[in-house]
């Protein structure tokens, strides 16, 4: 006969057993569902921190119901505990692995952490679940693209461009791996979805576009998109087009104007409008164009879409040293400034960009490779010049103290409205080192070296010419090798600073 004591001792190891096995014993599924729908209801009215800990102590009593775990998952996300969140669709490709919307959602999750690489394989693992979810081939494409797998990418974005013109944000991606790869006639057709993806700052205006053919009793408007660091780099263009057109307009940021006037003198310069320029009489921006062409008819372009009409070739890329030309007052005066203190050459530096986003993620020097560049150029006699804006000016305080190194700084230069006096100390630096932004685009296009510090991946914009810089060609790269530390890219950096210090002379004019 079976004793009462051996009889509990069943029903606990039973008990322990069905609860392994995802099953639970009757009053802690009512338990359970009680929590549940007490959390639901909290979640309803806006309480959602009750409804969190109503949801969770549910999923404690049965730990492996879908609902449970999917609805603490949604809310979890809701609040921006991404991690709790991905915890719980961890589990859910767990309990169910053939469900694809929980690897989509898991993916998604390490994409809005901006964890591409660890994305990779939940959204791999629900496009093979789901081949024909647009939404978890876009994503998978994207993260894809943006650790490094351009051609890979280009596989996914083409199984969308059939829908392109509801998903313009996959052509957009499909133009920025094109463009990566040196496929650029192509790249720059697919770019022109950036004008319909709500990328940048739009302001289409309701002109006619220019078709691109060379028309000498044309006026067109060349209008800004993305901001100065994209409006310097594109610039590189307006001298095709000005000897397009019959005249030229270009209508960008008002700290720009004076600058780009000297640099472009045969175009005219409006300010920015804040609303699409109408052709009606009493619309100021308008008066204003026809003050700068009275007559005829005005077609329009973005900065941005000039390449595609005079840079479908690599070949097409002008071999100058710059476009750009600084104030010869201010280059002067920051020179003496600059030469005040001996040393063997005056370089700035740059360790987190840019004034405005220009790449995708925020990228910067580490702060270990900052003081070995620094370290370097000083035993070579460089005087630096800190050219960081932001809140990273606060690093100069450990450069300063901490590390003994002599920095120079002058703040206001760096002011967002402040291009002359910018563009004056720019030209009167001997070199400019610095991560991708607007500060590096600005010195190069006034034709101070600069050494581009990139990461892997870096913006489509750097990988146009690889082995030299494009738009640039007196720009020297330093990439970055995929999965690698800076390690390498320092050593190197050391290596021309000493040949760049040991062959240095500067024969500065007056």
């Amino acid at each position: 006969m079976t004793s009462k004591n051996t009889i509990q001792e069943e029903a606990l190891l039973l008990r322990d057993e069905f609860q392994r096995s995802g099953f639970q014993m009757p009053e802690q599924t009512h338990r359970a569902g009680l929590r549940f729908q007490e959390g639901i209801q909290f979640r309803e009215i806006g309480r959602r921190e009750e409804a969190l800990e109503r949801i969770a102590e549910a999923v404690l009593y049965s730990p492996s119901n879908t609902e449970y775990l999917l609805t603490l998952g949604q809310l979890e996300f809701e609040m921006g505990h991404l991690s709790e969140a991905a915890l719980c669709f961890e589990k859910l490709t767990i309990i169910n692995p053939m469900n694809p919307s929980y690897w989509l959602t898991l993916g998604y999750i390490d994409y809005q952490r901006e964890e591409y690489q660890r994305a990779l394989i939940p959204f791999a693992e629900a496009v093979r679940l789901d081949a024909g979810s647009p939404e978890g081939t876009f994503y998978y494409a994207e993260s894809l693209r943006k650790t490094g797998h351009f051609e890979e990418s280009l596989h996914y974005y083409q199984r969308l461009l059939p829908v392109g013109t509801r998903l313009p944000q996959a052509v957009y991606g499909y133009a920025l791996s094109l463009l990566t790869l040196g496929r650029l006639e192509e790249g720059w057709e697919a770019f022109e979805f950036r004008k319909v993806s709500q990328i940048g700052s739009w302001q289409q205006h309701l002109l006619s576009d220019w078709n691109g053919v060379p028309d000498n009793t044309k006026t067109v408007l060349a209008y800004s998109e993305e901001g100065l660091s994209a409006d310097v780099l594109f610039a590189s263009c307006l001298p095709d087009l000005i000897e397009s057109t019959g005249r030229c307009l270009v209508e960008c940021e008002q700290s720009l104007h004076s600058l780009f006037a000297r640099s472009f003198p045969k175009a005219s310069f409006v300010p920015l409008s804040a609303e699409p320029i109408l052709e009606l009489p009493d619309s100021p921006a308008w008066n204003r164009i026809r003050q700068l062409a009275p007559e005829g008819e005005i077609e329009q372009v973005a900065l941005g879409s000039l390449p595609r009409f005079f840079r479908k070739r690599l070949s097409d890329f002008p071999q100058r040293k710059s476009y750009l030309l600084a104030d010869g007052n201010l280059t002067r005066k920051w020179r003496q400034i600059l030469s005040q203190k001996e040393s063997k050459g005056n370089a700035g530096i740059l360790w987190q960009g840019s004034w405005s986003a220009e790449t995708e993620q925020q990228r910067s020097i580490p702060l270990d490779a900052l003081k070995t560049i620094l370290d370097c150029g000083a035993r070579h006699s460089l005087r630096w010049t800190s050219l960081q804006q932001g809140s990273r000016q606060a690093d100069l305080t450990r450069i300063r103290s901490d590390w003994q190194l002599e920095i120079g700084h002058y703040p206001d230069v760096l002011r967002h409205q402040n291009v002359e006096e910018l563009a004056g100390l720019l030209s009167a630096l001997d070199l400019v080192v610095s991560p991708p932004g607007c500060i590096a685009n600005l010195a190069a296009a006034l034709g101070t070296p600069v050494w581009l510090v990139l990461p892997y991946p870096c913006d489509w914009r750097w990988t146009i010419g690889e082995s030299e810089i494009a738009w640039f060609p007196g720009t020297r790269a330093f990439r970055q090798e995929m999965n690698q530390p800076w390690t390498d890219v320092v050593r190197e950096i050391e290596t021309v600073i000493e040949e760049f210090s040991a062959k240095y002379c500067a024969p500065h004019k007056n």
